[in-house]
């Protein structure tokens, strides 16, 4: 599979304004996989200043998140002469995924009917993406969620990335009862190989009071991830009739049955990778990471990242026509201080029960 076909171009910009328009050009083009590669790159170098970025982006059809990651560590691992290049394709085969023998469709803590939407002026889906990056120090977020038995890291961060969207609804004069977070689930058989799409959903609900701790909003966020694990919700049937169908007829199909009104897609989608690996000291060329999420008619913005050596990096993505620039800021914001503010209560209850 390093020997994936992949649709390159390179550029130059004159600073990092010119860097930023020529991203997202390339980000909001057509990318159909039945016409072009699954995997389109773009090489910017910066004029002023010297910067290089590479865009690149996968088709999800064809690869997730972990294999975009693993893909790309080994392409720049190639670029600096840590490993040898690969002159011939590769056969591979999607990885083997997990099963449930008794699933269930969705989550006990779920309410009636689909989530909730977020707030945000209107609801025509332009097709376009806008993004915005914060980096947090993982070291004090992690020693402030260790306090907690079984929780993780990731807990703390989607946790608050919830609680941040029921804060913004309630601020906004909209029902923050219904929100629930599609969160993308890692469901290969070994979680760190294979090569292609390994991953399906689970969905975790704000089923927590306004006034709530640190504590109980981790505490009730890991519960309902265990229940959804132990439970199959991520289950993705391997002998239905419908997925032997040609292409031709199962996207339409698919897409038509997605978009019912009824169908659960969530407020939001939330995904953080936090074992891709030490990114940082084996390839010290890397300075910074941005990373830009699908997107659903069903909501304006997603907030997708990972940790690399100790530095969190999450993007929250945004449609223009449904979020305003200056209110896809304001939120990422509050999220910040949201993360700030669990990890400062989770602190104090540790030391209150010390």
């Amino acid at each position: 599979w390093q020997g994936v076909p992949v649709d390159m171009s390179v550029a130059e910009v004159l600073d990092v304004a010119a860097g930023r328009t020529a991203m997202e050009a390339f980000i909001d083009e057509g990318f159909d996989p039945h016409t072009c590669p699954p995997v389109k790159q773009l090489l910017l170098h910066e004029v002023t200043g010297g910067a290089v970025r590479l865009v690149t982006r996968f088709h999800h059809s064809a690869f997730d998140g972990m294999s975009a990651a693993m893909w790309l560590l080994i392409q720049l691992s190639v670029a600096t002469g840590r490993m040898s290049p690969v002159m011939a394709v590769q056969e591979w085969s999607a990885p083997p995924l997990k099963s449930h023998d008794a699933p269930v469709r969705k989550s006990r803590y779920a309410r009636t009917g689909p989530s909730g939407r977020l707030w945000s002026q209107a609801r025509a889906c332009s097709h376009r993406r806008r993004w915005a990056t914060v980096s947090l120090d993982a070291v004090p977020l992690r020693a402030a969620i260790g306090c907690l038995e079984g929780a993780t890291y990731n807990d703390l961060l989607a946790s608050s990335w919830l609680e941040t969207t029921m804060r913004w609804n309630a601020d906004h004069g909209v029902a923050s009862n219904k929100i629930g977070l599609w969160l993308p689930t890692n469901i290969r058989q070994n979680p760190f190989g294979g090569f292609g799409n390994g991953s399906s959903r689970i969905r975790v609900y704000g089923r927590w009071s306004s006034d709530a701790t640190a504590v109980e909003r981790c505490s009730l966020f890991r519960e309902q991830v265990a229940w959804s694990k132990a439970h199959g919700e991520w289950h993705i049937p391997t002998d239905s009739a419908l997925l032997r169908q040609p292409d031709w007829l199962l996207v339409p199909v698919l897409r038509a049955v997605l978009g019912r009104p009824w169908v659960d897609m969530g407020s939001s989608v939330f995904s953080h990778v936090e074992q891709i690996g030490t990114a940082a000291a084996v390839l010290p060329m890397v300075r910074e990471t941005e990373w830009v999420t699908m997107l659903h008619a069903r909501f304006p913005v997603g907030l997708v990242g990972a940790t690399l050596d100790h530095t969190t990096s999450l993007s929250l993505s945004w449609d223009p026509g449904m979020m305003a620039d200056a209110h896809a800021h304001e939120i990422l914001s509050l999220f910040e201080a949201t993360v700030q503010e669990t990890a400062l209560e989770l602190s104090e209850q540790e030391e209150r029960t010390a």
